[in-house]
């Protein structure tokens, strides 16, 4: 196996990880944003909780270096330094983003799936790089005094990160034998993108500016383009990969052509309910929503170790023989491989909707390690699974209206927040038991999936001894 394979799959791999899924460390982001006062005018309070100017000696001090998003002294919105004041339409107007951010994503998928379809994986790099370089541009040139600019920048960011993820998966063409575990593990990079604003939210706390951050994420752009013009074809990678095929620089001039819904729309919730139960549970203490929230992303990490684990999960039975002797394994058997990662997701999801019911901060990284197993089977096996049931020529187009389905069930979050913020009190326990009963009614789809396919096997297995 030549090193170009390796080199193009470690190049991708840390595409992913860096721009295909960023919006994912959303929380992390919200933190540095509320102290540089996005959204905070209108978060001043009177009385005894009177927040106190910037400059008094008990207001929590902004990193020297913000003279860009620095904001007066009276949008200050900190009792002292270790308190928060609660701002529903500051959160609320954070939120409004992260939905819309979210919805624009998953919306993005099919349109991208299309050109990538139909345009060749190039097109689709090139386009990936100018939406990742106007986004983060955008990012970086925002200001309290210009929150408006983080919704076109936010939107480009993501749709960028679609594009990446889309072109990056047919990488596992180039390892016929470890597709699926190639496959998961990119996208449990693209789980744990999230990493990237987790950086920078630790970088802001040690003094760097979060604009900076951005312009140097812009600058590195840039370096996409080293895989787009090097290593892979102006099209596609074939499937089946030829015994002979290279990675060469003659790809600029000869490329080679290229012969159901389950529980990812419950995958949001946790964004909508866990930044309002932290500071709940802590009660606004502004060190324990940081430890909480670092805890939150930090154990999400791990999806980069257990990546491969969905892929490993589809390919159980690939490794022997099958069963009843047969050494030939059939379209069917690929279909029933696909039952048990389909049925998991939906099993941890309500799993964790069950666990977050309980009003108990430090048992809550139970429901975050839950959900980080959820992650690996949402994010992995989905395309595992379309690349394994439909042909190679169609999967883009499959897998972004897939992914566009669970955009429209993502129009739903916003309201769902106004929901538990305006009528239910900040209580989510309504709302989660909702997650919970909808997850395991998606049970539904794999069982279906088994029985009317193992109903075909038999079928078949009859058909033929009567032959």
């Amino acid at each position: 196996m030549g090193f170009e394979r390796q080199i193009t799959l470690m190049i991708g791999c840390l595409e992913t990880l860096f721009y295909g899924g960023t919006i994912f460390g959303w929380p992390s982001l919200v933190f540095v944003l509320k102290d540089i006062g996005y959204f905070g005018k209108d978060c001043l309070q009177t009385g005894d909780d009177v927040t106190t100017p910037a400059s008094s000696s008990s207001a929590s001090p902004r990193p020297p270096n913000e003279d860009h998003g620095s904001i007066d002294d009276d949008d200050a919105y900190f009792t002292n330094s270790s308190s928060l004041v609660a701002c529903p339409t500051q959160d609320a107007s954070l939120q409004l983003m992260y939905s819309v951010a979210i919805a624009c994503q998953l919306f993005s998928f099919f349109p991208m799936g299309v050109l990538f379809d139909i345009l060749g994986t190039r097109f689709t790099r090139l386009l990936f790089s100018v939406l990742l370089l106007a986004g983060n541009l955008l990012m970086g040139f925002s200001s309290p005094e210009l929150p408006g600019l983080l919704y076109p920048g936010t939107i480009l960011m993501v749709a960028g990160g679609t594009a990446v993820i889309i072109s990056s998966m047919e990488i596992g063409n180039l390892f016929p034998s470890h597709k699926s575990t190639v496959i998961t593990g990119l996208q449990g990079l693209y789980g744990s993108s999230q990493v990237v604003f987790f950086i920078l939210k630790i970088a802001y706390e040690a003094g760097f500016s979060l604009y900076t951050a951005f312009f140097i994420s812009a600058g590195c752009t840039l370096l996409l383009n080293i895989n787009t013009f090097i290593f892979l074809p102006v099209n596609h990678i074939p499937w089946p990969l030829p015994q002979d095929y290279k990675l060469t620089i003659q790809c600029f001039s000869s490329p080679h052509k290229a012969p159901p819904p389950t529980a990812s729309e419950m995958y949001n919730e946790a964004y909508v309910v866990d930044g309002g139960t932290a500071e709940e549970e802590s009660q606004s203490d502004i060190l324990k929503v940081s430890s909480y929230t670092n805890g939150f992303i930090i154990i999400q990490l791990t999806a980069i170790l257990l990546g491969p684990l969905g892929g490993l999960v589809v390919e159980r039975n690939r490794a022997g023989p099958c069963k009843k002797g047969n050494n030939t394994r059939s379209y069917y058997d690929d279909i029933l491989d696909c039952c048990l990662p389909l049925a998991l997701p939906s099993l941890l999801s309500a799993a964790y909707s069950g666990i977050f019911l309980i009003p108990n901060l430090e048992v809550q990284y139970l429901a975050f390690m839950i959900f980080t197993f959820f992650r690996v089977f949402f994010f992995g096996t989905g395309p595992v699974i379309i690349a394994s049931i439909f042909p190679q020529k169609y999967f883009g187009r499959i897998y972004g209206v897939i992914r566009t389905i669970t955009g429209c069930v993502t129009l739903l979050q916003y309201p769902i927040f106004i929901l538990i913020q305006e009528y239910l009190d900040d209580d989510p326990f309504y709302v989660m038991i909702g997650f919970a009963v909808a997850d395991l009614l998606t049970l539904f789809s794999p069982v279906f999936l088994y029985i009317t396919t193992k109903n075909k096997m038999n079928n078949t297995d009859q058909n033929q001894t009567q032959q």
